[in-house]
């Protein structure tokens, strides 16, 4: 699997959902639209920073490479 053996879904749901909340508050308004503009990339680093702890180190390379 891409997760490693250990990972708590729980856990995992919850980095998710909550990184991004935080980062969709986050945007000042003045940011929005340069923000959904790269929607795509974001939404790339964001889901990278959350799961990094619970991916085993071959699904991060393949993910990082995408």
């Amino acid at each position: 699997g891409d997760l490693v053996a250990e990972t708590p879904a729980k856990h995992l749901a919850r980095a998710i959902e909550g990184s991004a909340m935080v980062h969709a508050l986050g945007v000042p308004r003045s940011e929005r639209d340069a923000a959904r503009e790269r929607i795509a990339e974001d939404a790339k680093e964001l889901a990278m920073s959350a799961l990094r702890p619970w991916l085993t180190p071959k699904a991060y390379e393949s993910a990082a490479a995408s």
